[in-house]
């Protein structure tokens, strides 16, 4: 009796399970283009490259803007201490500091200005190399495809 169990069980399970085997799948072109320029280690460390010159440009016209900046401060203090008449006295005393700073600078020779081309011009310089970084991924894709000539 057990052994009949055991090939009903094993007749149910093979029965019941499915087998899920690879399935073909073929890409499309822009398929193939879009996962290798998504996974390549090239295009992604240009893209960071491109984004850091994009903050550094932003930082350099946002050195054009003035400067401002205040502050305030309270001081509180409490004692004992002795009067003219010789007698020890209970005193509090509280102090109040505020103060506001602003700068702009006026001149300085256009730094400034150049710093903000400059950072324009590497940023603009990043994204090209990150869509160059693409196009060499591109064809490399294209070139390594079955079927392609060369």
């Amino acid at each position: 009796m057990s052994f009949r169990k055991y090939i009903i069980i094993v007749v149910l399970l093979v029965a019941c399970g499915n087998v899920y085997a690879q399935q073909d799948s073929t890409f499309t072109i822009q398929e193939c283009l879009d996962i290798a320029i998504k996974n390549n280690l090239q295009v992604k460390q240009s893209n960071t490259n491109a984004q850091l010159a994009n903050i550094d440009f932003r930082q350099a016209k946002e050195n054009l803007i003035p400067s401002i900046s205040a502050n305030g401060s309270r001081n509180y203090s409490q004692g004992r201490s002795l009067s003219a008449t010789n007698t020890y006295v209970n005193q509090s005393q509280t102090s109040d500091s505020y103060g506001v700073n602003a700068g702009v600078t006026i001149f300085n020779g256009f730094s400034l200005i150049n710093a903000v081309k400059s950072a324009s011009l590497a940023y603009q310089a990043g994204k090209m190399n990150f869509q160059a970084a693409k196009d060499v991924v591109t064809v490399n894709v294209i070139t390594k495809l079955p079927g392609h000539i060369g």
